[in-house]
């Protein structure tokens, strides 16, 4: 009766290890669907599927946070801006609640594994979702919600300053916060912004996009602060823009940013004299290559330049996190260690049993936010009429304003797909009826924009060369689809590498 007793006992820590590995393999297997999702688009899987393999998922509480970001980027990007601020709203809720974690999931995460623990996002997360619902709002023609969403970020980034000061410091979110601020006609605010955009980007040594050089030049020019003007203009050898009635903000969210892996590792430990098997995460090799946009407006032509590299930003959130992470694996691989060995003690058997659920259980945690782009462009133009041509190296959309329309074009259809090979120069350029899309700033490009496929590969140009690409040099045409554009004074266009549509909208 005694030996029952006392198996029962013994058996008690290996059940409950088994229990936990059951469950954990719910939260591994969410995970993978959304790295599976994120890889599928990658190689050309259309949005609105994507977004319908989310919606099916089931997902795991303390996967609650991961799971809204990932689909509400999609929404914003699909166009469905009301369903993306939901859910952004809901990660952002959720993030801001586990700041203190609970008792029990750091028990969870020191035993088993860190998937346990709830994700609360990184630091890229907790500032770029206001950049996003501030996108969604400013794309959804409500600019108050925009400058909400721009005000939380800067007191996001301040508090995280605090312990680093480059910690969640993003460019984009700066530079958008600045645009908010222009079109709300606060430009004291918005010269501030651009100028804490321009010492981040200054801080990491990265390129300055024309577009802020050039908001920085003529925004210190419009208040007078001639002589900071000037320096900007001997900085940048640019000089003030000529008067405008109609600015164009253009962003370009280019690729999809690459997924964690598991690595296995030995990390010694010097109190039993062993090595211990641990998993933690890593990125692999980073093989994005960035592909930028082309803006044909009036004869002039401008490129998206990049003010956020967001495969840089999560490669620098994980790096920072990894010393926690490893001591937490060492002391997580010990505490099991030391399990098994008194169950060794006790019954060979069960100590080869726990020894086996123990491995099992060690899975490095992966979650991040997987579908964000791997790079943030920006550009910006002064068109007053004419059209604008939105062109990347797998296709071209044109849109148009009516005041050039000829008689030859007067009776286009609102969304014509049209190969460039049986195209003149001229109906290239033809813009179309606006009565048939003016109640809609979001305009269906009829065009397969195949990103991965083989041809497009091969068409794809490298950095080097894009650097080296003359600013008037043309971009082959693919299909064209023509689109009516009409701006009161200022407009915010989007473009997607994972979609076929540009959404826009007018101030």
């Amino acid at each position: 009766m005694g030996k029952l007793s006392q198996i029962k006992t013994v058996k008690l820590p290996v059940l409950i290890i088994a229990l936990l590995s059951f469950i954990l393999s719910g939260c591994a297997a969410n995970n993978r669907n959304m790295s599976d999702v994120a890889k599928q688009l990658r190689h050309n899987l259309p949005v609105e599927t994507a977004v319908t393999k989310l919606e099916a998922m089931k997902v795991e509480s303390q996967s609650v946070a991961q799971y809204a970001l990932n689909l509400g980027y999609l929404q914003l990007v699909n166009g469905d801006y009301p369903n993306a601020l939901v859910n952004f709203e809901k990660a952002k809720q959720t993030m801001a609640s586990l700041q203190a974690i609970s008792i029990s999931e750091n028990l969870g995460s020191a035993t088993v594994n860190e998937t346990f623990r709830s994700y609360s996002g990184w630091p890229t997360d907790q500032v770029l979702v206001h950049g996003m619902m501030a996108m969604a709002y400013l794309l959804n023609n409500d600019l108050n919600g925009a400058r909400v969403e721009i005000l939380q970020a800067d007191v996001r980034m301040n508090k995280l300053a605090e312990s680093d000061k480059d910690k969640g410091q993003l460019a984009f979110v700066r530079y958008l916060a600045g645009v908010v601020y222009e079109l709300n006609g606060e430009i004291d605010s918005a010269l501030i912004s651009y100028r804490m955009a321009l010492s981040i980007l200054e801080s990491r040594t990265e390129a300055i996009p024309p577009s802020l050089q050039q908001s920085l030049i003529d925004l210190t020019a419009q208040i007078g602060l001639t002589q900071e003007s000037k320096q900007y203009q001997k900085k940048f050898r640019l000089t003030v823009s000529k008067a405008y009635s109609n600015k164009q903000f253009i962003f370009a969210f280019d690729g999809v940013v690459t997924q964690m892996q598991q690595a296995k590792s030995t990390l010694w430990w010097d109190i039993d004299d062993v090595y211990l098997s641990v998993a933690l995460p890593k990125f692999p090799r980073n093989n994005y290559v960035l592909s930028k946009s082309y803006i044909e407006a009036q004869g002039h032509e401008e490129v998206t330049y990049e003010i956020e590299n967001i495969e840089s930003r999560a490669r620098e959130d994980l790096q920072a996190r990894m010393p926690a992470i490893t001591a937490m694996a060492l002391a997580r691989a010990a505490t099991k260690y030391q399990t098994v060995k008194e169950l060794n003690k006790k019954d060979n058997v069960l100590g080869a049993f726990a020894n086996v659920l123990t491995i099992v259980s060690e899975v490095a945690d992966l979650r991040h936010w997987g579908l964000l782009p791997s790079s943030i462009q920006v550009a910006t133009t002064y068109a007053t009429t004419g059209t604008l041509k939105l062109s990347n190296s797998y296709g071209q959309q044109t849109l148009g304003t009516p005041d050039n329309v000829s008689d030859k074009h007067e009776k286009a259809p609102a969304v014509a797909a049209i190969p460039a090979s049986s195209q003149s120069e001229e109906d290239d350029i033809a813009p179309v009826q606006q009565d048939s899309v003016q109640n809609s700033n979001e305009q269906l490009i009829s065009r397969k924009l195949n990103t991965k496929s083989k041809a497009a590969r091969k068409r794809a140009p490298s950095e080097a060369v894009l650097k080296e690409r003359q600013s008037a040099e043309k971009i082959p045409k693919e299909d064209i689809a023509y689109l009516n554009y009409t701006s009161n004074k200022n407009a915010v266009i989007l473009l997607s590498s994972l979609t076929n549509k540009v959404h826009i909208a007018n101030f």
